[in-house]
């Protein structure tokens, strides 16, 4: 341009200039807290301060700026009295709030801690005074299972305990997949899959049962029933069934308490099963 026209000067509130070498010299460090806000605005120049800005604007950065100084002081303490105050009135926020802290604290917990912990929590979950909860949604109960069932590594709570919680307290589904992770870690312990699978009975899931005997059952004639039953063929299964009840009453197959399977020893639980599968064939059959 020529010298006789200069370009329009732009407000150097919205340029910044003039003010960027006191910013390069507050980086090292600088004011914290309710007053951090008005500290910060007073270090702009006052030919920054006094530019054409509407003054509702310039109060509106200034009340920002005592915002975000003041909320940069919050610390979780400052958090605790409003979530002890929610968790009284609404028990959905203690109950989320147990689920999400319980598992972070077990984590830091050594491992002979966490053994140490195991029996207090078994106790805990196995007083009466829950049952005053047994229709409350959510309950205590639930909230304990559920903080457990996301733990790593989990607690070990005998499947008994676990059976009884879930059908009493309508902690089903919380139950369920605690005792399908227990089944995992202890696959040689009989009592998680009896407790599982009656579980599943409970529930109407003969597919999910039919899985898990599957996977536990000794004899192969009790996969081909199961396989039968799934697929509708309850007149071939019934058969099948009948053959082998037939040997456990002849004295062929040897119930065992135990589980072992030498010298033709079946579990006892796996003589009921052919006996209740017996029964939901002819109820299949209406053969009463």
């Amino acid at each position: 341009l020529p010298p006789q026209q200069q370009q329009p000067q732009t407000p150097r509130v919205l340029t910044g200039q003039g003010s960027a070498q006191q910013q390069q010299q507050q980086q090292g460090q600088e004011p914290c807290g309710p007053a951090a806000g008005a500290a910060a605005a007073a270090s702009f120049p006052a030919s920054v301060r006094e530019a054409d800005v509407p003054a509702s604007i310039r109060q509106l950065l200034e009340g920002h700026l005592e915002f975000l100084g003041s909320t940069g002081q919050l610390s979780v303490k400052d958090m605790m009295g409003p979530l002890r105050e929610y968790a009284q009135v609404d028990p959905c926020v203690a109950y989320h709030l147990w689920v999400l802290v319980f598992p972070i604290v077990w984590a830091t917990l050594q491992k002979q801690q966490q053994i140490n912990l195991a029996k207090p929590i078994i106790s805990l979950l196995s007083k009466e005074y829950h049952q005053r909860q047994a229709m409350a949604r959510p309950n205590v109960v639930q909230a304990l299972l559920e903080g457990i069932s996301l733990s790593q590594p989990q607690p070990k709570i005998p499947p008994e305990l676990i059976k009884f919680l879930g059908k009493a307290f309508n902690a089903w589904h919380i139950a369920i997949p605690l005792l399908e992770s227990h089944v995992i870690i202890f696959p040689d312990e009989t009592r998680c899959f009896d407790a599982l699978a009656e579980l599943y009975k409970l529930v109407g899931g003969d597919d999910m049962m039919a899985g898990l005997w599957r996977r536990r059952c000794c004899r192969v004639e009790t996969r081909t029933a199961l396989s039968l039953l799934q697929l509708g063929m309850a007149e071939r299964a019934q058969g099948l069934l009948v053959e082998l009840t037939s040997q456990v009453s002849a004295g062929s197959i040897v119930p065992s308490a135990r589980g072992e399977t030498s010298n033709g020893e079946v579990p006892r639980g796996e003589i009921v099963l052919w006996v209740d599968s017996w029964v939901a064939c002819t109820k299949s059959l209406t053969q009463w």
